[in-house]
């Protein structure tokens, strides 16, 4: 399966709620459908887009998920649902959990890179990722709060104004993408 995302199954979400978490205000309307993918890119491969994963407003939001891998979590957030210059790709745990970075285009230059993993190889764990239009803002951690916990974060004079669409992608071992959603910032 190398080379590729595979849906595994939807996972239904009911009672997701608007809460604060520091600053951050994560609203999903109604049931949100929250999915569960696994990643078998071949070296950083973007194959999952879709209009369902998407952050709600253009150039800012909150992504949360759940993953479980060893290294290299790889989140792009695109303009479109593809691969384009210029988007955000932002690599958690990269160069075998020893690093994280934030680039302008997949496997561009480094716009910022911090010398620090995820905390937990291996095990299933939840992060988030947001965009900021309005900070040009991209930061990216571990945990429930966005905002907590963060791995990488970035101011960009540049910013991608029209960054709404995701997707996931992983390098040299398979990455366990579950509890996928998308937020509104306030």
């Amino acid at each position: 399966m190398s080379g590729q995302c595979a849906k595994r199954h939807p996972v239904e979400y009911s009672n997701i709620e608007s809460r604060d978490l520091q600053g951050v205000n994560i609203s999903t309307p109604g049931p949100a459908q929250a999915e569960t993918y696994e990643s078998h890119s071949d070296r950083g491969g973007y194959y999952a887009w879709s209009d369902d994963w998407a952050i709600p407003s253009a150039g800012k939001g909150v992504l949360l998920f759940k993953a479980n891998a060893q290294n290299d979590i790889t989140v792009a957030i695109s303009p479109a649902k593809q691969v384009t210059k210029p988007m955000y790709e932002i690599i958690l745990g990269g160069w075998k959990n020893g690093g994280s970075a934030i680039r302008r285009e997949s496997q561009g230059g480094i716009l910022a890179r911090r010398d620090v993993g995820f905390p937990s190889p291996g095990v299933l764990a939840d992060y988030w990722v947001l965009i900021d239009r309005d900070r040009h803002l991209v930061s990216a951690g571990y945990g429930t709060q966005p905002g907590a916990n963060v791995l990488i974060s970035y101011t960009d004079d540049q910013f991608i104004g029209g960054a709404r669409y995701f997707s996931f992608s992983s390098w040299d071992h398979p990455v366990d993408y579950e509890g996928i959603r998308s937020g509104n910032l306030p």
